[in-house]
């Protein structure tokens, strides 16, 4: 489904067998309740996506399942509010900096109701290349809180994970997040349950 310019509502749908689900541009409206099945065969990394918002003017992506992806959801220069709730992502990509969720180039001002939201999401993730959970980049004011993030491979675990990991952030607050992972990823000390290079983020009782 690709829209542009519009005030849409995409609920209830199944994707199999996609390159990529929801593609949407200056829009706003809902993202609900929908199910993507991607491929990890014949990857590729600039395409393979399960929702994309470009510009968002306002929109809420929730309660969606997403079954692979190189980016599971990605919003890309929002510049009004865009809320990320409740979604099941699980995720067995083994390409290096595939990310659950990533919020890249967006220009929020600060209020919870123009700013970006990152909450109650569900990640599994069963690969070890460089994975991301959440993925903040050169965005401001973004508030990623209750998600819970769990890496479960059990041997030949790579480095460069990490749970939740901000990029040129900008008070960002962080809070009750949980990063589970198993004991092979302790072995490699650049494997984190949160990587921040930023400036002025907020961080309260998480887990990792």
């Amino acid at each position: 489904i690709n829209t542009s310019g519009a005030h849409a509502h995409i609920e209830d749908n199944t994707f199999t067998n996609i390159k990529r689900g929801v593609f949407t541009e200056r829009a706003l409206g809902t993202i609900h309740n929908n199910e993507f099945d991607i491929p990890t065969n014949d990857l590729i990394p600039t395409a393979n996506r399960g929702i994309t918002a470009i510009f968002s003017h306002g929109q809420k992506i929730s309660s969606n399942f997403i079954l692979n992806g190189y980016k599971g959801i990605e919003v890309f220069s929002g510049s009004n509010y865009t809320h990320v709730l409740e979604n099941e992502l699980q995720r067995e990509v083994g390409y290096p900096r595939n990310t659950g969720i990533e919020f890249n180039g967006c220009r929020y001002e600060g209020t919870e109701y123009n700013g970006g939201i990152v909450s109650l999401n569900d990640i599994t993730i069963s690969d070890e290349e460089a994975s991301l959970g959440v993925s903040i980049i050169n965005s401001p004011f973004i508030r990623v809180n209750e998600n819970s993030i769990d890496y479960i491979t059990e041997t030949g675990v790579g480095d460069n994970n990490a749970g939740i990991s901000i990029i040129n952030g900008l008070q960002t607050t962080v809070l009750w997040n949980v990063v589970n992972a198993t004991a092979g990823y302790e072995t490699d000390p650049n494997n984190t349950g949160i990587l921040d290079i930023s400036f002025n983020s907020f961080y309260f009782c998480n887990s990792m």
